[in-house]
This record gives C-alpha cells, structure tokens and sequence, in this order.
C-alpha cells in the first residue's frame, strides 16, 4: 500500500499537421485538412467583421437615442436586420449575374 511506486500516466499524443506522427495519406483527410486551412482564416475575418459590425451598430444606437427619441430597440434590431437582409441579396444576386449573365455571342 504505502510501498508502492506511484502509477505513471501515457504520455499525450498529440496528432496533426506539426505532430511527428505519421501521417496518413488516404484522400479524404487531405480534403479535410485542406478545406480546414481554406476556411478558418475565412471563419475568423467574418467573425471580426460581426464583431465589429455590432459594436458599430451599439455605438450609433447609443448616439441617435439622443437625436431619435422614439428609436427603440425594435426600430433599430428591424433596421439591421433589414439591411443584413439587402446586402445578403444584393450579394448573392452580383455573384449569380458575374457567373450567369448576358455572354457575348
């Protein structure tokens, strides 16, 4: 009981792309990983670009509560919401008519 070695844990293994694990070559794991390096760096600037966003629409909340006593926190959510909703479409629209649209004959 009290003479006993104490137990030793396994080590942490650590797999991926700075591990020294073998790495396996099998299609679908290159894809993933190529698809995670691709779109993290995506995921991360839309989501400063939210951030930011928010922040923008606080401030402008807090400076036209003063101007626009009647801008309640409906006005304003139905106000973004909105133009989130416009820009969205105006966006997938451009992206549709540069792939779909008139072609020289």
């Amino acid at each position: 009981m009290f003479g006993e070695a104490p137990q030793r844990h396994k080590p942490i293994t650590v797999h991926g792309p700075l591990s020294n694990a073998p790495q396996t070559n099998h299609p679908l794991e290159r894809a993933r990983r190529k698809a995670y390096w691709r779109l993290l760096p995506l995921l991360f600037v839309c989501y400063v670009v939210a951030y930011i966003d928010r922040s923008n629409v606080a401030i402008a909340k807090l400076t036209m509560a003063k101007d626009l006593p009647r801008f309640d926190n409906y006005v304003i959510g139905f106000g973004r919401a909105c133009s989130f909703g416009a820009i969205s479409y105006w966006k997938s629209q451009a992206r549709c008519w540069s792939r779909n649209g008139a072609r020289a004959s």
